[in-house]
């Protein structure tokens, strides 16, 4: 993997960590993760796109080590905090991937910004999300333990929600998203501040958002997940005028965790980045 650099920038209020990736100059791409999750989840597409671009994953409020909210918040927030972000980095027009939450963040902020992204991914997350899934992910992250006894408990509980994913990168993740205590045991860097079950919601439709995006687009979607069907990702590609879905097999909600050979030659095609070959 290329080598990163850990940042912070003040934004919005709060304090904001990010990791950099690839050389300063070049052009710049915002990663964005899903609840629960951390910028490190990003590490390998980061790492990928760091052969031509400048990788910037950042962690959500109450996620990593960014600040704690000190208030109530909804998707327009996190939108207002991407905002903040990339005027305090002097990011004029810049690519912009995000998962779940962070995808939603994403097309949000590329509807009202569309001068601004030139390339966007949405990582199997749409508008709507079918009420049964959606329930399921809310019920899991609300029983998400703030402290685990060892990672391998960490990564247990992280199996759940990516079947597919490699054993040593659920380790690398659990070192990343936890902090040793004195005793032994590991906080949960995903701090829940307002406990609650409901969905982050959003003042706007998010439909009427897509139709404004024009820039190339890229819908990522496993094919065993139940958080993006098929018919609501064929309905994002309708609306949108420049997107296409790309569908990558073995892999549930978090694709380029459960399926990342398969998503990485989605993204490096999709960002015009040569694969290298192994002999």
């Amino acid at each position: 993997m290329a080598d990163y650099q850990d940042r912070f920038v003040t934004a919005n209020g709060l304090r904001f960590h990010y990791l950099e990736w690839g050389a300063p100059t070049a052009p710049p791409v915002v990663l964005l993760h899903g609840t629960t999750s951390t910028a490190h989840s990003w590490d390998r597409v980061s790492a990928l796109l760091a052969r031509r671009y400048r990788a910037l994953a950042v962690d959500a409020r109450d996620h990593g080590e960014s600040d704690r909210s000190p208030a109530p918040y909804n998707r327009d927030t996190l939108v207002a905090d991407l905002a903040a972000i990339v005027d305090a980095l002097d990011l004029e027009r810049f690519g912009l991937v995000g998962l779940s939450m962070g995808g939603r963040t994403a097309m949000l902020y590329a509807g009202l910004f569309p001068d601004r992204v030139e390339r966007l991914v949405i990582e199997d997350i749409g508008p709507e999300t079918p009420p049964e899934a959606s329930a399921a992910v809310m019920a899991r992250i609300a029983a998400m333990p703030q402290r685990f006894a060892s990672l391998a408990e960490y990564v247990a509980w992280a199996r759940q929600s990516v079947p597919y994913a490699d054993e040593a990168w659920l380790y690398e993740k659990a070192r990343h998203a936890t902090r040793p205590l004195p005793d032994g045991s590991f906080e949960n860097t995903y701090r829940r501040s307002w406990p609650t079950t409901a969905p982050l919601t959003t003042s706007v439709d998010l439909w009427a958002h897509l139709a404004r995006i024009s820039c190339p687009t890229l819908i990522l979607r496993g094919a065993e997940s139940e958080v993006l069907t098929a018919e609501i990702a064929a309905r994002m590609v309708a609306v949108m005028p420049a997107a296409h879905e790309v569908v990558i097999p073995r892999a549930g909600h978090v694709v380029h965790e459960d399926n990342p050979e398969d998503s990485l030659r989605a993204y490096a095609e999709f960002f015009g980045i040569p694969l290298e070959r192994t002999a």
